[in-house]
C-alpha cells in the first residue's frame, strides 16, 4: 500500500471533506471547489475532474440519486 493511500475520510456539515493519508498528510475538499494538501491550495474541481473517469463520476451520481 502506498504512503499516499487514503485511510480515512470525514465530512462536515458545512460541506468540507477531509482525508487522512497513510503517511499522516491531510487532504481537504470544500464545497466551493477548492482542494488543499496539508492546508496549502492544491487544485480546484475542474483540475480534479479532469483526472477522474466519466464512469467514476456517473457511478457517484447514480449512487447519490439511489440514496435519496
Amino acid at each position: 500500500m502506498s504512503e499516499f493511500t487514503v485511510i480515512s475520510i470525514e465530512e462536515t456539515a458545512d460541506g468540507i471533506a477531509f482525508a487522512k493519508l497513510k503517511n499522516g498528510d491531510d487532504l481537504s475538499l470544500a464545497s466551493n471547489g477548492v482542494a488543499r494538501y496539508n492546508g496549502s491550495l492544491f487544485k480546484d474541481y475542474s483540475d480534479i475532474i479532469s483526472h477522474v473517469t466519466l464512469e467514476t463520476i456517473f457511478d457517484a451520481m447514480a449512487h447519490e440519486i439511489d440514496s435519496l
